[in-house]
């Protein structure tokens, strides 16, 4: 289970797999624990591990023609920064 707030600031708790963070009402978002190390934990930790791997596997965004992340073009780091991650991210509290 995971905790999420909503528009109100309620903590509840939902059921969630890596897909459904795309698809969260614009209201809800998922709340991540931190250790003291500064690493994610517990559930939400996990989802959001889960989240940026399938970002990272997405052949679109990161063609796998480049043998290293420093090669691959700025364009397509800004592209994905932009318009994936930060959009998503915003639904995740930190």
């Amino acid at each position: 289970m995971y905790y999420f707030t909503d528009e109100e600031g309620k903590r509840n708790t939902k059921q969630l797999r890596t897909n459904d963070v795309w698809y969260l009402p614009p209201n809800e978002r998922i709340v991540v624990q931190w250790n003291n190390e500064g690493q994610p934990n517990a559930y939400g930790g996990a989802l959001l591990n889960r989240f940026l791997g399938s970002i990272a596997r997405n052949y679109n965004a990161f063609p796998i023609s480049y043998s290293s992340l420093r090669k691959v073009p700025k364009i397509y780091k800004e592209y994905i920064l932009k318009h994936t991650i930060q959009e998503i991210i915003s639904k995740i509290i930190l």
